[in-house]
């Protein structure tokens, strides 16, 4: 799948443009594919860094971000899908030595809370959790519900589990992963529908509910 023109435009501006213009363009790209790559992050890390993500702040998540990005004079993506498959390496890698460190007890409140800088509102001398704001329940419900079902990806073989998220997150067309893993275009479309009735089937038998495929990511 070609990039599609926004992001094209973005990323020749984040190369060719003026400072101000560069700066404009990289910001763009973070809003534009923070969610996406933390999600892809995220579904490829342990427990214990999938706690620590889910922790982490706006302020150092674009930290993490427009840091990765600043490679990108030297990255030439071939399609979509590779795109996104370079920028969480790259976050995911810049991420996890970031959370380390913050996650070391030097940046941690007294009590060992988390400080209004790694994520809550302030109120006075204290730092309600973001759940406990109106707005905080409404994206942490949304957030909750994304994270369940990316929870349920770990009940399916890790095969399976890489080709929904090449597909679905990374948005790699079946021929394009066909040509890295060496199997005959058709042959990456059943294994893919495969694993996403896996999925499905695991997540109605956990829940009780019925989903449709589309809805499942």
């Amino acid at each position: 799948m070609n990039l599609d023109f926004e992001t094209h435009n973005l990323i020749t501006a984040a190369k060719l443009g003026s400072k101000d213009e560069r700066l404009k363009a990289l910001e763009k790209l973070f809003r534009k594919y923070q969610d996406r790559i933390l999600r892809i992050v995220r579904l490829r890390s342990n427990a214990d860094l999938r706690r620590k993500l889910h922790m982490t702040s706006w302020d150092v998540r674009q930290e993490v971000f427009l840091y990765a990005l600043k490679s990108i004079d030297t990255f030439e993506p071939k399609s979509q899908g590779h795109f996104i498959n370079w920028l969480s390496q790259k976050v995911g890698c810049y991420l996890k030595d970031r959370l380390d460190y913050i996650y070391s007890g030097k940046r941690l409140a007294p009590g060992g809370e988390f400080s209004i800088e790694q994520g809550g509102k302030s109120k006075g001398n204290e730092t309600t959790p973001l759940e406990d704001t109106k707005l905080g329940a409404t994206i942490s419900k949304y957030l909750n519900q994304k994270m369940l079902i990316d929870d349920m990806l770990d009940t399916i073989d890790n095969d399976s589990k890489e080709l929904i998220i090449k597909h679905d997150l990374e948005k790699f067309t079946f021929k394009e992963i066909g040509e890295e893993i060496g199997k005959p275009e058709e042959a990456v479309r059943k294994q893919y529908t495969r694993a996403k009735q896996r999925l499905i089937d695991n997540v109605e038998n956990k829940f009780g509910t019925t989903i449709k495929g589309k809805d499942i990511l």
